[in-house]
């Protein structure tokens, strides 16, 4: 699945949407804003992300 932000009819930004535990993040090569540049990862430091109520 894909998000974006779309600013005066142009796309402006491009996320990659995963199913939890997973979450985007950003591979440090290219264009931030662009969702090829995103990889799947585990939360923080490698761990599960944590659901607190």
């Amino acid at each position: 699945m894909l998000a974006t932000k779309v600013s005066g009819g142009l796309t402006t930004m491009e996320r990659p949407v995963y199913a939890y535990p997973l979450q985007a993040r950003y591979d440090g090569t290219g264009d931030p804003n662009v969702a090829a540049n995103w990889k799947p990862a585990h939360g923080p430091r490698g761990r599960d992300v944590a659901v607190r109520n």
